[in-house]
């Protein structure tokens, strides 16, 4: 059963809540800020009712508070008002509330506005667990695809592919000494460390683009070699999918 914290310093209040919410949820009060505070040290509701007009701390003081907690920063609050004043609602928004639902309380709309929340918020939760999915599958299948291209590299040429290997290896070190040392501790994110040591293996792929004839050819000079090698990452990133473009183009 989900759970509803109601703040409210009025006890006629707090009863009207619970005696509407009862048969619904597992209904939790508190008539301050301290004792609310007090229950969310060992406890996240699924949802927050809240009245603005509170002595000692307010509504809008008393929602900073929760929010700044790591467990209740996405939790819905509802803000609970006798008041009708749109400055405030605007306010109150713009704090993170999610709703507002005047007094006096009626209990169907605040069980209809109340169910409304907890079905976005659970959205909202199943939303970013897709994602997440989503990512992962396509990391591994950008893995998949570098790991392929490799192979044929290394088909194609055995010295190629030891050096791309051998490459992407010396890459990882110095990318984690970096990291570890936190030289750039904006630039190197988790996410972006990860999409660099993916696309790593990807610098020497232009080489297919290079005939036989010229890249295996014993008496070509280390000078055209180079200027040959220094054109074919244009030349990778012409012959790749539309998907690993991005993720060439971030280590050419």
């Amino acid at each position: 059963m989900e759970t509803v914290l109601i703040i409210d310093d009025s006890g006629i209040n707090l009863r009207t809540a619970k005696e509407a919410l009862d048969d619904y949820y597992n209904v939790v009060t508190a008539n301050s800020c301290k004792m609310a505070l007090r229950y969310l040290e060992k406890h996240t509701p699924d949802i927050i009712l809240l009245d603005i007009q509170m002595p000692e701390v307010d509504g809008f003081e008393t929602l900073k508070a929760i929010r700044s907690l790591p467990q209740t920063e996405d939790t819905p609050i509802i803000f609970l008002t006798a008041q009708d004043n749109v400055a405030d609602e605007i306010h109150g928004l713009e704090l993170g509330a999610v709703d507002y639902i005047h007094k006096p309380l009626q209990p169907q709309i605040m069980r209809m506005r109340i169910r409304t929340q907890l079905v976005l918020a659970h959205y909202q939760d199943h939303l970013e667990e897709i994602i997440m999915q989503k990512t992962e599958q396509v990391a591994r299948v950008e893995t998949a695809l570098v790991a392929s291209l490799n192979d044929l590299l290394e088909i194609r040429d055995g010295m190629t592919g030891s050096h791309v290997r051998r490459t992407a290896k010396y890459f990882e070190i110095l990318l984690n000494a970096l990291d570890k040392a936190h030289t750039f501790p904006d630039a190197i994110t988790p996410d972006y460390k990860a999409r660099l040591l993916r696309g790593a293996p990807l610098h020497d792929l232009g080489k297919v683009g290079i005939s036989d004839n010229t890249l295996l050819k014993p008496s070509l000079s280390a000078r055209r070699k180079w200027n040959l090698c220094a054109n074919t990452p244009p030349l990778a990133v012409r012959r790749l999918p539309m998907r690993l473009r991005s993720l060439a183009r971030t280590v050419s």
